[in-house]
């Protein structure tokens, strides 16, 4: 007998036959019993596992569902909720258990707004997006994606939300209109010049009543424009020689006054402070200008009044010798009412106070010496820069013309009856500029040397590289040491090179 799938028997009768077959035949089905129950142990042993691995994932999905910002419900096709999360239930103050199989706008009647979304939604499955206001003590903003799961046949099988708060984003949207609401009230009650410049282009972007008053301009003709063209257009110069200059001038922090005609006519001078801001998301310049037109006449006439004399004396110089003076008129009145001991006192006094006059005398007799080692003439626009510098040459021997713009510079040099042995200029000021007054003085007065000064860093790099070996440019600011020391170089320079000129 062979058993092996079909059942062969060989035997010597029929019934032994019989007999062998109907036991093969139990044996088989014995085999294949056995066959089978070793294979359904196994796919049960693997359901068993994944179904373990299932209950495993669902419940660490539905953890991380709990542990999730967004406030997540699942509703069935029949408009029952299936699920809730544990954000959901804080959001509605209810847990998930109380609110099975119910509808969302029954529980809190300010997701009334989902009626609608589920009618949408189940009118034509898409995808929809929207932000609504839970009014509450404290009103909540949330951004809602509402979509539709669909089963195996294509019909809708559940209705899924899931939502963010965006209440503290739509709160500094508030805040921030209310600012840039505030920003241009006070923008535009500003009593000064007020103007918001794009740094990246110099294009203005706004200005204010202040700027609009000053300038005889409508905020239309203005903006658009860029702050190089509105100056080029109402300044009294071009504001500015190169294009490092104007670089210069747009950054936070810079400073520069601007001459400029008003709506009259009139020059009027306005101090600018470029101030950074950012404005939503966007860095933005504040160009902020006061009127300093009054101003800058009262220092004009101060140095009108100061170099309307061809020498000055320190004023501390003479407030002392005026005092000394009184004392020894004093001391001399004193002499014939005083007995011999007060008398030998107000001599001593009298004898002190004659010799302080002596050495003040001598001070002011050198004073009027000044000028011997030179004459320079000064180029300034800045009355107080030009004060300053006068008065350092003075006192270190120099004979000083002083001159408030280029214009005026020329007209000294041209009028001055002797020598002028140096041109020290500003290099950027109303009317003519410094290298062009220092053409056309060469021109006239080809000994004279030339010393140019500036406060724009980048234009003092940019300036001093097209300069020749024999020129200096100074930095403002600058002390007396280095004043002196670069126009005693200049000078030098300029009579040297005559001297090879001349060989």
């Amino acid at each position: 007998m062979r058993v092996s799938g079909d059942l062969v028997i060989e035997g010597p009768d029929e019934a032994t036959r019989e007999v062998l077959r109907s036991l093969g035949e139990d044996l088989l089905r014995g085999w294949k019993l056995r066959q089978r129950n070793t294979y359904l142990e196994s796919e049960l042993k693997t359901l068993d596992k994944a179904e373990r691995e299932l209950r495993l994932k669902e419940t660490g999905l539905r953890r991380l569902l709990d542990l999730s910002p967004f406030f997540i419900l699942v509703e069935s096709a029949d408009e029952a909720l299936q699920y809730i999360n544990q954000s959901m239930e804080n959001l509605l103050g209810r847990d998930f258990e109380d609110v099975f199989g119910q509808r969302i706008e029954e529980i809190a009647s300010e997701f009334s707004f989902f009626k609608e979304c589920r009618e949408s939604v189940l009118k034509s499955p898409r995808t929809l997006e929207l932000e609504v206001e839970l009014k509450r003590t404290e009103s909540v903003w949330l951004r809602c994606v509402v979509f539709p799961e669909l089963g195996a046949d294509g019909s809708l099988a559940r209705i899924i939300c899931i939502a963010s708060d965006v209440t503290l984003r739509r709160k500094s949207e508030e805040a921030l209109r209310k600012s840039l609401s505030d920003y241009r009230e006070l923008f535009h009650r500003s009593g000064d010049v007020v103007l918001l410049v794009d740094p990246e282009d110099g294009q203005i972007l706004d200005i204010n009543d202040g700027a609009q008053a000053l300038l005889g301009e409508a905020r239309s003709e203005v903006v658009g424009s860029t702050f190089r063209e509105l100056t080029e257009r109402v300044s009294t110069h071009v504001f500015g020689l190169s294009e490092a200059h104007w670089k210069a001038a747009l950054k936070p922090g810079s400073s520069f006054e601007w001459p400029l005609r008003d709506h009259a006519g009139e020059l009027r001078w306005v101090q600018v402070v470029m101030e950074g801001l950012e404005i939503a998301g966007k860095t933005r310049l504040l160009a902020l200008g006061r009127d300093i037109t009054d101003l800058k006449r009262d220092s004009e006439k101060w140095v009108e009044i100061e170099t309307s004399h061809e020498f000055l004396l320190d004023q501390n110089v003479v407030h002392e010798f005026s005092n000394l003076l009184s004392v020894i008129l004093n001391g001399v009145e004193l002499l014939s009412l005083a007995s011999d001991n007060e008398l030998r006192e107000k001599l001593a006094t009298v004898r002190e106070a004659s010799h302080r006059a002596a050495s003040l005398t001598r001070v002011l007799v050198e004073k009027q010496s000044e000028g011997t080692r030179g004459v320079v003439l000064i180029a300034e626009d800045e009355p107080g820069v030009l004060s300053a510098v006068r008065r350092m040459l003075g006192r270190a021997g120099y004979r000083v013309l002083a001159a408030r713009h280029g214009d005026e510079a020329l007209e000294v040099a041209q009028l001055h009856k002797g020598t002028i042995d140096l041109l020290l200029t500003d290099v950027v000021m109303p009317g003519v500029a410094g290298p062009r007054l220092a053409e056309e003085i060469v021109e006239i007065r080809p000994d004279v040397a030339v010393l140019y000064m500036s406060a724009y860093t980048d234009l003092v790099s940019d300036f001093s590289k097209s300069l020749g070996p024999e020129t200096l440019l100074l930095a403002k600011p600058f002390g007396a040491e280095e004043l002196i020391r670069a126009v005693e170089l200049t000078i030098k320079n300029r009579v040297n090179a005559r001297n090879e000129e001349k060989r």
